[in-house]
């Protein structure tokens, strides 16, 4: 079973429609009291988390509560202005993950008017999550200098002779941290923070942090976000 895990900030219904088509549930961390979103799409995979406006939450300690009641045996920390890589292409990723490791995705923008584009003559968002590749390309620009894949463990750490520069080596491998996947049980060893922060802390906790340029990530870029 697959759990994504978003907080109500910077909402694209797209973008949420598109994940709770993908996944299994989607726990929804509702942070500013703006209540159950409009979605269309397979609305029973939607699980709500509301955070009273008394219990002062940050948005890491949100995150950390979404994630706790996610109950897929793989989760996702991701937004939800951003589209996921399709189901097929997950199934595979997630049947070549290694044990205690976390994987970062590399993001590739794309601008909201174009998107609202694509879904007019999609008219699904089925057939809008299979445009995107092909509108927006595989390999994000802005990772296209970037191995495949790059590892950063505590073997890598400890050839860095200066303990103060080891998050900065982690986050070397951050990638945007907007979409970070792992087994529920690796979630469970290590403290969730910002994202190159949580590799760091994955990495302190003996996992393999890991980046990857394929599949990407879609994130749609807007000045003024839909909040709902």
């Amino acid at each position: 079973m697959l759990s994504a895990v978003v907080l109500n900030r910077g909402v694209q219904l797209h973008c949420l429609n598109v994940l709770l088509d993908t996944f299994d549930e989607v726990v929804y961390v509702d942070v500013t009291g703006s209540g159950k979103p409009d979605v269309t799409v397979n609305p029973g995979r939607l699980v709500m988390v509301i955070i009273n406006e008394e219990d002062s939450y940050d948005d890491i300690e949100a995150r950390r509560l979404g994630m706790g009641k996610a109950s897929g045996d793989v989760i996702v920390s991701t937004r939800a202005d951003v589209f996921p890589p399709t189901r097929a292409q997950l199934d595979e990723f997630v049947s070549k993950m290694k044990p205690d490791s976390v994987y970062t995705f590399s993001r590739q923008d794309v601008p909201l008017d174009r998107v609202e584009e694509l879904y007019t003559q999609a008219e699904t968002y089925q057939k809008l999550h299979d445009l995107l590749p092909l509108v927006f390309g595989v390999i994000p620009i802005q990772a296209s200098l970037m191995v495949a894949t790059i590892a950063v463990d505590a073997g890598v750490l400890e050839k860095v002779p200066d303990e103060t520069l080891h998050p900065k080596v982690a986050g070397i491998i951050n990638s945007c941290g907007n979409f970070q996947i792992a087994r529920r049980d690796t979630w469970g060893t290590f403290q969730l923070d910002e994202p190159d922060a949580t590799q760091y802390n994955a990495i302190k906790a003996g996992c393999t942090a890991y980046a990857t340029n394929f599949p990407p990530i879609y994130q749609i870029i807007n000045e003024m976000c839909t909040v709902r």
